[in-house]
């Protein structure tokens, strides 16, 4: 038991109970619950509070801090304000009670453990199931979803980085059979991503990076979004992607980024794109994009909460034009994207641009129009190049760039002239042969909390 003095104990239960009542005084169902144990979450309330119309989730931690004491009042006290957590706003989306956690070990640091344990807590404490599964090797995750019985879960999340979470997917995608299930809501539960990994793209689309507000928005109840995905005909391998494929630069990096991994870390992308930097190593081959028709208007507002295109019906999505544009030539990279608000794109981009990049292109992705960004930059020398992302902005004065093209597109099919020109899938490296990214819209449903 922790050492707090006996006489302190009836004051502190009085102010938690002074708290219940005023919470419940306006609410007619409440529910609550109060452990004490010798950790450092001293005492929880859990309440569930059930107004005309919204249901609320609140959760009350009282914690000290590590390895400290209680030794005074005022400590207490001190203790008690900063360490209230809300876990409330309205539960929206649906009411998740049991979920599947798959978690990479090898992730990133390979902290995904301690991530979990960091958030773990939380959903205890809100009265959620959690069935933890640990992948052992590569493809594993897949694995797990494509065997698992989804109809016992109604939310599936995965705590690693991007390559974790595209096994995820594509294992539910295999599961649900969601590709021949055509216009419709999916049959697979929500997907969402706590980040644990050396880069998690999609975790910036889709939530957030920082584990304890990822988590926070699963559990309350966040909207429920359908997404698209790419899938990806990789000469006679077909995969899928959550984020991106990448070729020249973004496959140079993806192609080192492992020799480098155990010297470097988590530095090892930063690193290989110096590297690429210094030494310009243009790929070559043919580039044909299939454009998407799309409202100039609608394509800038920003998806958010509630977004007008995502919302339209399956009939009402982007079409695609029958002429096909074909790019042959030199380039720095291609890029076929399906996310918009990422802080770094240094997977994909040739410079890490954070700002001016993401003024000039807010905006234009969005969860489910069915449609992909691909970006195409010609081969440049190192000044070009600088002067490219120098007139990067707002005012889309790098438009006027002729080495630099950006399309709405429905699909992009990548032909390179050397095998060895690797490509990039979600930050792993594929062999440079020709492979067609296309949009499957709306197959699967994720945790939207942006």
């Amino acid at each position: 038991m922790l050492p707090l003095p006996l006489a302190l104990l009836p004051l502190l239960l009085l102010l938690l109970l002074l708290l219940l009542l005023r919470l419940s005084s306006s609410s007619p169902h409440v529910s609550f619950r109060w452990d004490l144990d010798a950790a450092e979450n001293v005492l929880a309330l859990r309440m569930v509070r059930m107004p005309p119309k919204e249901a609320r989730l609140k959760t009350y931690l009282l914690s000290r801090p590590k390895g400290g004491n209680f030794d005074s009042l005022q400590e207490i006290l001190a203790i008690f304000s900063a360490g209230v957590v809300q876990l409330g706003a309205p539960m929206r989306g649906v009411a998740i009670y049991r979920v599947l956690v798959v978690i990479n070990p090898y992730s990133g640091r390979r902290h995904a453990n301690q991530v979990w344990q960091s958030v773990a807590e939380m959903f205890s404490l809100a009265g959620i199931e959690t069935d933890c599964h640990q992948t052992q090797h590569a493809g594993h995750a897949r694995d797990i979803l494509r065997e698992c019985e989804l109809s016992l879960y109604n939310g599936v999340i995965a705590v690693g980085g991007d390559g974790t979470a595209n096994e995820v997917l594509t294992g539910l995608l295999e599961n649900s059979l969601n590709l021949e299930r055509g216009e419709g809501a999916p049959a697979s539960p929500p997907f969402g991503i706590i980040a644990a990994g050396t880069d998690c793209t999609l975790a910036k689309f889709i939530s957030s990076t920082d584990p304890l507000a990822a988590a926070r928005a699963i559990i309350r109840g966040c909207e429920v979004r359908p997404m698209d995905l790419l899938q990806v005909q990789h000469g006679d391998e077909q995969r899928y992607s959550a984020c991106g494929v990448g070729w020249g630069i973004p496959g140079h990096i993806a192609r080192d980024s492992e020799s480098l991994r155990k010297t470097f870390g988590v530095h090892r992308y930063t690193i290989s794109l110096l590297k690429n930097l210094v030494h310009l190593n243009p790929v070559a081959g043919t580039v044909r994009i299939r454009p998407a028709i799309v409202d100039e208007e609608m394509k800038l507002k920003p998806c958010g909460p509630s977004c007008d295109i995502c919302s339209l019906p399956m009939g009402e999505m982007a079409g695609d034009r029958e002429e096909e544009e074909t790019v042959s030539g030199k380039f720095l990279f291609v890029a076929c994207l399906k996310a918009d608000a990422i802080e770094d794109r240094e997977d994909f981009l040739p410079v890490r641009a954070p700002g001016r990049w993401e003024e000039s292109m807010r905006g234009e992705g969005k969860v489910g129009d069915g449609c992909l960004d691909a970006f195409l930059v010609e081969d440049l020398n190192l000044l070009d190049l600088a002067h490219l992302y120098l007139s990067m902005g707002p005012d889309g004065k790098h438009m006027d760039n002729g080495n630099f093209k950006h399309w709405k597109a429905k699909s992009v099919t990548i032909i390179p002239d050397d095998r060895s020109d690797h490509l990039n899938f979600d930050g792993e490296a594929g062999e440079g042969i020709g492979t067609t990214v296309s949009v499957l819209p709306r197959v699967c449903q994720v945790f939207f909390a942006q």
